[in-house]
């Protein structure tokens, strides 16, 4: 099975605090953190 590499980062500007992990193409999933916790979870299409 092939391992995936993952590109989770912060963003920048009014979005700071806001987590981004690329998942295919356009698409991304952000979300906040709440302590360990992950909320405010959305897919996005970025452009």
């Amino acid at each position: 099975m092939a391992e995936r590499i993952v590109s989770m980062h912060e963003l920048r500007g009014d979005r700071k605090g806001t987590w981004s992990v690329k998942v295919s193409g356009n698409w991304r999933v952000t979300f906040t953190f709440a302590g360990k916790n992950a909320e405010n979870v959305n897919y996005e299409d970025y452009h």
